[in-house]
């Protein structure tokens, strides 16, 4: 819609919004629909072998990102195991629909669920735990995520991270008929092209501006790049601030996605907010006879080994002669060692997908209550936990959504439930019960302070972990959105295959 608006304006003069009613905005970009084809092979004792896969996505009428929603997925669907073999077939489908872009955790929240249920499958066949399974069969951290030893290893504890899941929703705790606990697991290939650039400009009262080019959208990127500046000059974050963006101005970003801001543009300011800490420092040091490096910022001043003290507005006096003059620095990401930011190279840092659920299930009705979620944030290095908290639990929300309401209904090529009437979203009184979001800091990350990003990967992981559960209570499902319809259904074809085995 973007350069619609844009040629709009010029042609008029004067500035244009464009404001899309639901029925519009769900026809401008939405999820991609997809069906897949999936065979896991293993030993009679769960050893894990093989993994193919085919499968196809609806774009839609035009491309948008499709191919890139493809390719992620395509990455998504063999898990972080260790398979002897694994071969992906990928299709991005052109249809009479409405385009498909991109959706928060693209491509990952298409394939984890089909690939974790038949891990499960594997799990109950060879009459292992399902979390034991995975203890044995997980990458490990440093190890190729691909089969080929290509791309990023792996960056985090995926076994460490499924434990804590499994024992937050009670996993060895006794289980009454028609309950169900799964867990899941998966990576989102993160952080996309690493281009990032961002400037920390410092006036003469002291205060702090970064300009960066990443948007905020609710998910607190000015928060956290504000405190990041902050760390690196030993100030408080009250005293910086993080303008909008504005292309005439503001730094050059790829993208505000791929759970890259934090991580990349967060870098980015990190190294701009430094270049401005060495040049007080150095000034300081001027003054005082000695070596930068042996002057502290902190509180919003240089501090010399000697006791000397000068607040930052005294030391920009002191390098310009008067209480004037400004210190700006810029700082930027961008590709190292060869790398041109391409798909196949692999992703910045792989985002974890992990989540484990317990639900119950009506066999009367079909209808399934989700009882307990928990999920896990691995981020390095949590800058700011409760936004990270936050982010899990809007992620978490968003894949309760995906896994038992929202689907899209196409009759001869029109959307027929295109209001929020009929189109089914999670509400307060679908919430678990209990939901946790469990914060991991291994400091294993790319970005600042070890920290890569979250928001993600709950959305990926919940969906499977509830499918898992349902499959766990007696119900295996092969569609979502699982809708008490299709369970209820489901549930009176296995009483009558039951029936017909004997």
């Amino acid at each position: 819609m973007e350069p619609l608006t844009v040629a709009l304006s010029r042609k008029a003069g004067r500035p244009v919004r464009i404001a899309n009613r639901v029925d519009e905005s769900m026809l401008t970009s939405r999820r991609h629909g997809m069906k897949a084809w999936m065979r896991t092979t293993a030993r009679a004792d769960g050893t894990l072998l093989t993994r193919e896969t085919r499968f196809w996505m609806d774009t839609g009428a035009y491309a948008d990102n499709g191919p890139r929603v493809t390719a992620t997925a395509a990455d998504s669907a063999p898990g972080p195991y260790r398979w002897q073999a694994v071969e992906v077939e990928a299709n991005c489908v052109y249809c009479t629909t409405a385009p498909s872009g991109s959706y928060r955790a693209f491509g990952a929240t298409h394939l984890q669920w089909i690939g974790e249920a038949q891990i499960d499958e594997v799990a109950r066949r060879a009459g292992v735990d399902r979390v034991q399974l995975r203890r044995r069969s997980l990458v490990r951290k440093g190890e190729p995520v691909r089969p080929d030893g290509t791309g990023k290893p792996l960056d985090a504890d995926l076994i460490g991270d499924v434990e804590q899941v499994a024992d937050a929703i009670g996993w060895s705790e006794p289980r009454a008929p028609w309950r169900g606990r799964g867990v899941s697991v998966g990576l989102l290939a993160a952080g996309a092209h690493p281009v990032s650039r961002a400037s920390v400009r410092m006036t003469a009262d002291g205060a702090v501006q970064v300009n960066v080019g990443t948007t905020e959208m609710g998910q607190g990127a000015r928060t956290v790049m504000a405190q990041i500046a902050a760390e690196e000059l030993g100030m408080s974050s009250d005293q910086v601030s993080v303008g909008g963006t504005d292309t005439r101005f503001t730094p050059y970003d790829r993208s505000t996605g791929a759970s890259r801001s934090t991580t990349l543009a967060g870098k980015a300011v990190q190294s701009a907010a430094a270049g401005v800490a060495d040049r007080l420092r150095e000034t300081a040091a001027e003054s005082w006879g000695t070596e930068p490096a042996d002057v502290e910022l902190r509180d919003g001043a240089a501090t010399g080994f000697g006791g000397e003290s000068m607040s930052f507005p005294d030391v920009i006096a002191r390098r310009f002669g008067f209480r004037g003059g400004e210190i700006v620095e810029s700082g930027e990401v961008r590709p190292t060692g060869g790398q041109t930011g391409s798909y196949a190279e692999g992703p910045v840092f792989w985002e974890v997908c992990i989540a484990a659920a317990e639900i119950e299930v009506d066999p009367e009705t079909g209808v399934v209550e989700i009882l307990r979620t928990a999920t896990v944030a691995d981020v390095g290095r949590a800058i700011n936990p409760l936004l990270v908290e936050r982010q899990d639990e809007g992620a978490t929300m968003q894949g309760l959504g995906n896994a038992m309401f929202e689907e899209m209904v196409w009759v001869d090529g029109l959307l027929i439930n295109d209001n929020l009437l009929d189109y089914r979203i999670p509400r307060i009184k679908d919430l678990p019960g209990e939901m946790t979001s469990i914060i991991v800091e291994n400091a294993d990350g790319p970005g600042p302070y070890g920290a890569k990003g979250c928001g993600e990967g709950a959305l990926a992981a919940l969906p499977a972990a509830i499918v898992n559960a349902l499959a766990d209570a007696g119900v295996p499902m092969y569609e979502l959105p699982l809708t008490p319809e299709r369970v209820w259904r489901r549930l009176q074809q296995i009483q009558q295959d039951r029936e017909n085995a004997r």
